[in-house]
């Protein structure tokens, strides 16, 4: 299978997730006025904080007789073929592998994330219990109450830029990581700590 258009992402992710889980329980057993009474109250609290997140997007479109990130505007054929011999795993034979060059990849989008999720709950549960005759027979009667209130406080902040700059991956020092797949490129990055600083610019 023959392709004339290939699309070559390069992302960068720098994110530093915090997770903070609280619970704090309280529990007794009594009696009042000859009925058996328990109670038990709870409080928990968790808080997902993504507040140090940056994602730099940088991406090579190319498309035959089309001038974009590598000019194929006089060429012909195709740019790629996809392979099917092995239906569960295809893969691509690229006729383009500059595609993958830092210097080719353009900048497509700088996305930084500030949000706090923080989500409450209090329980309360008593319940009573006395001891009674019915019909001569030893019973027992039982009732209780239940309580729950809980909220959630979302605050999702996610800001995009683009680069007036118009800058390129090489740009970012790029790093080749390895890749043990079989039949997959993966291309270079952006080094990390020049992502993670674009969240201190005001003007990116």
């Amino acid at each position: 299978m023959f392709t004339d258009r290939v699309r070559h992402d390069a992302e960068t992710r720098v994110r530093e997730e915090i997770r903070t889980i609280s619970a704090f329980s309280l529990g007794a057993d009594t009696i009042v006025n000859d009925w058996d009474t328990s109670f038990q109250l709870s409080y928990s609290f968790a808080e997902q904080d993504d507040t140090d997140n940056a994602d730099l997007t940088f991406r090579c479109d190319i498309e035959m007789g089309e001038d974009e990130c590598i000019d194929l505007s006089s060429a012909s054929g195709s740019v790629g073929q996809i392979n099917w011999s092995n239906p569960k795993k295809p893969y691509l034979i690229h006729n383009y592998p500059q595609a993958y060059l830092p210097s080719n990849l353009k900048w497509k989008e700088l996305e930084l994330e500030d949000s706090v999720i923080e989500d409450a709950e209090t329980a309360l549960k008593i319940d009573f219990s006395k001891d009674i005759t019915v019909g001569g027979a030893p019973s027992v009667i039982k009732f209780g109450l239940k309580m729950r209130s809980r909220e959630v406080e979302v605050d999702g902040n996610k800001e995009f830029y683009k680069d007036p700059a118009k800058r390129y991956l090489s740009d970012f020092g790029p790093v080749q990581l390895s890749w043990p797949f079989k039949n997959q490129t993966f291309g270079p990055q952006a080094t990390p700590s020049q992502v993670i600083a674009l969240q201190n610019q005001t003007q990116v």
